[in-house]
């Protein structure tokens, strides 16, 4: 069996995952997609046994595996567990409307919420899920949320949240299906059994919740596991130790799945962890890298996702469109990167440059203050530029340039969009990157979920750092200098010869990244450890 242990936490609250609450979700594209998600999708697909065991209070988690196709994969919460949910928990509907609510309570709808009124004066707020689940119920006194009802996706009360009479957490029940109360988490971190659930535990107190999974954990891996089970485990500081201590000695493969800028390097501890795994998978050069340079002896690079995606349509677009990443770069990066692209707009009147970065990110003041400095040191432009997010309208009267032969005077009238895109989702970026011709990314470490969409829909990249995903002079270009950048840029933009080129050669660099071939890299590599 694989076991895949994600890393599905809030940052505020050590056991808590990510929130049910999708509009409120700051819409971080790591949010939507982490090395776990496609791992397991791939395994799966390839006819593997697969189990996904979570560890943090999740009550939406049936939502989110839905939303990303794996809700057919077999899935253990530790929660479930301690709160005395069965296996084949049935799954009910819940209608907020047959709770026993106040005769003058008035209802209000909208698109995200339903507030509830009473006497003009705000009494609760319903939350629904994607799919149109109940999820919580929020209620309010004197503009202070006092109680907060949180609901199973399977159809019940999870747990109940309670704050003083300033907002402020106070304590959290936590229930079983049949509305018991099991535990409850104190404002002092401990742990109290409540009558209905000290039969499924060893203590009636705990001095923490990391003690009371412990606990549970260790049940469950004497009751499930078996020997040569694999442990696949995205890293964490939340559970890396936690899981590796409860693992030690047992006959199992634990591997740590190292992604993104999920975990922080310059933590010692990072690496002593590292060490103690019988492998670890890194998703990048620059991980694979500082893993073997601290001493972890086997290291497997593999990227987070396969390459199964559909050649981009940026051949049937007129407009030459560049995507390029604002992330992680220091401002004289981005100001000299500006000055390039300005002289390559100027130059090509077909360009268009996007900036790129995730929601929860925001830089578009900051990129606007940096493209107004560079058209005030340009005495004249051939065009009048507006910058605008990709949502907003030119103003009123003005025409955006379309790079017409037609009227080259009437043409130069015209205006030039620079927009600003946020990137909500992967599905999100893998849409965005439809008509793109040109990724541009000049972080100190590429975004790899973008490097591998980007082979998989032949779009050319430009960086400035090694990548096993770009091969420099074939599918992309490396520049030693951000000076490099116009030069760079017209290679794959005056003419079609090098971009076909680029979007062949990543053609065939498809065939290495596939699901069949990432699921037996891993499984071999696995092996030979033992």
């Amino acid at each position: 069996m694989y076991y895949f242990v994600p890393s599905w936490y809030r940052r505020s609250r050590t056991w808590l995952s990510y929130g049910q609450i999708w509009f409120l979700n700051n819409g971080l594209i790591h949010f939507a997609f982490d090395d776990s998600i496609n791992q397991i999708r791939m395994f799966k697909d390839e006819g593997k046994p697969v189990k996904i065991l979570t560890l943090g209070y999740f009550p939406s988690i049936g939502n989110f595996l839905f939303r990303h196709n794996i809700l057919d994969a077999e899935s253990d919460n530790i929660f479930d567990q301690m709160q005395g949910i069965p296996e084949d928990q049935v799954i009910r509907n819940v209608n907020y409307l047959d709770f026993n609510w106040p005769r003058d309570c008035a209802f209000v709808y909208n698109g995200f919420n339903i507030l509830v009124y009473r006497e003009d004066e705000l009494y609760a707020r319903i939350r629904m899920g994607v799919t149109g689940n109940l999820i919580q119920i929020e209620f309010v006194r004197l503009g202070y949320k006092y109680r907060t009802m949180f609901f199973d996706w399977r159809g019940f009360l999870s747990s109940i949240l309670n704050y003083d009479a300033e907002g402020r957490f106070q304590d959290r029940v936590f229930l079983n299906p049949e509305g018991e109360e099991v535990f409850r988490s104190n404002k002092d971190d401990t742990i109290t059994i409540l009558p209905a659930g000290q039969a499924n535990f060893k203590q009636t107190r705990y001095d923490s919740m990391n003690e009371m999974i412990g606990e549970h954990l260790d049940r469950y891996l004497a009751k499930n596991l078996q020997p040569k089970d694999t442990f696949v485990i995205a890293a964490s500081r939340r559970h890396d130790q936690f899981l590796l201590d409860r693992l030690k000695g047992r006959d199992c493969h634990k591997v740590i799945s190292y992604y993104g800028h999920r975990t922080k390097f310059d933590d010692p501890h990072v690496f002593e962890t590292a060490r103690q795994a019988d492998m670890v998978i890194a998703d990048s050069n620059y991980i694979s890298t500082l893993m073997k340079q601290n001493g972890v002896k086997h290291v497997l690079q593999l990227p987070p996702l396969d390459t199964n995606l559909s050649m981009g349509e940026s051949d049937r677009e007129r407009l030459l469109k560049v995507m390029f990443m604002v992330g992680g770069l220091p401002k004289e990066i981005l100001t000299e990167a500006i000055h390039q692209m300005f002289d390559v707009m100027e130059s090509n009147k077909l360009v268009e440059i996007n900036f790129t970065d995730y929601a929860g990110f925001d830089q578009f003041s900051m990129v606007k203050g940096l493209i107004e400095a560079e058209l005030k040191k340009r005495d004249q432009t051939s065009y009048q530029y507006y910058f605008l997010r990709s949502s907003q309208s030119l103003p009123e009267g003005l025409e955006a340039a379309t790079g017409s032969e037609e009227d080259e005077e009437e043409e130069k009238k015209r205006v030039r969009r620079i927009n600003y895109v946020t990137i909500h989702s992967d599905n999100d970026l893998i849409k965005l990157l439809k008509p793109i011709r040109l990724i541009v990314d000049l972080s100190t470490r590429p975004e790899i979920f973008l490097q591998v969409v980007g082979i998989s829909t032949g779009i050319p990249q430009i960086n400035r750092v090694e990548s096993a995903y770009v091969d420099n002079g074939k599918n992309g270009l490396q520049i030693g200098q951000v000076t490099e950048l116009a030069g760079a840029m017209r290679y794959y933009l005056d003419g079609l010869n090098n971009w076909n080129r680029a979007k062949m050669y990543s053609v065939n660099k498809i065939n290495n990244y596939t699901g069949e071939k990432i699921v037996k890299e891993l499984e071999e590599a696995v092996r030979g450890t033992e």
